[in-house]
């Protein structure tokens, strides 16, 4: 967990730097939501900039916001969509499912609040996973972030929480929501992910590392 917390506050301490583009990033992303239809794409705009910015600094410009925009503006509702229908089916089922057998309807109330609790979390690097596949399918990112989940599962729950948390604060507050958190969060969720990558391409260079000595050392022993 400390190792967790202590990456997450180097991707933090990456934000500050950037601190302005990202606010004028935020605030590109706000004006291109107005539209409601066209808030996938908005997210889609932002999620690529921030990645560029992220990942290669010395390629970034604001430009790559509404390329982003106009390359995600289909592909995101594949995203947008069952994230949408999901969400709704959960909660329709949370509120209004009722029979007269109350303990039935205790339990598939409470399956339904864990299931939807699931989906969200599982959400994390879902979107940001999009990005970073050649052919972005909603399968596969929701499949590596469970990879992700499992490989690192402190990780994952500080930034979810981190993020949830920052996000509330900013719908309560609205103001932050319009200028700066919504690509605040953004660039943790990016910024994580990408340490988790790392960490896990680490992690499979050390196994076949281990593998080669292994194979080496069973080699000697027969000669």
């Amino acid at each position: 967990m400390d190792a967790s917390v202590k990456t997450l506050w180097s991707v933090i301490k990456d934000f500050y730097p950037n601190l302005a583009r990202v606010v004028l990033l935020n605030i590109f992303w706000f004006i291109c939501s107005l539209p409601i239809i066209t808030i996938p794409a908005a997210y889609g705009g932002l999620a690529y900039a921030i990645r560029i910015l992220i990942y290669d600094e010395t390629e970034f410009n604001f430009r790559q916001f509404f390329i982003g925009f106009k390359k995600s503006f289909l592909w995101t509702w594949r995203w947008f969509l069952p994230n949408i229908a999901a969400v709704l089916i959960l909660l329709i089922n949370i509120l209004f499912f009722n029979t007269d057998n109350s303990t039935m309807n205790l339990f598939v109330r409470a399956g339904n609040v864990v299931l939807l609790l699931i989906w969200l979390f599982l959400q994390t690097f879902t979107f940001p996973f999009l990005f970073v596949q050649e052919k972005p399918k909603m399968i596969t990112a929701l499949r590596n972030s469970f990879a992700v989940l499992v490989h690192s599962p402190w990780l994952f729950f500080i930034t979810s929480v981190f993020t949830v948390t920052i996000a509330l604060m900013s719908i309560v507050l609205m103001i932050p929501w319009i200028f700066i958190s919504v690509g605040f969060c953004m660039f943790i969720s990016i910024g994580m992910l990408r340490k988790a990558l790392e960490m896990m391409e680490e992690s499979k260079s050390d196994q076949d590392g281990e593998k080669s000595n292994q194979a080496i050392n069973s080699t000697n022993k027969r000669e």
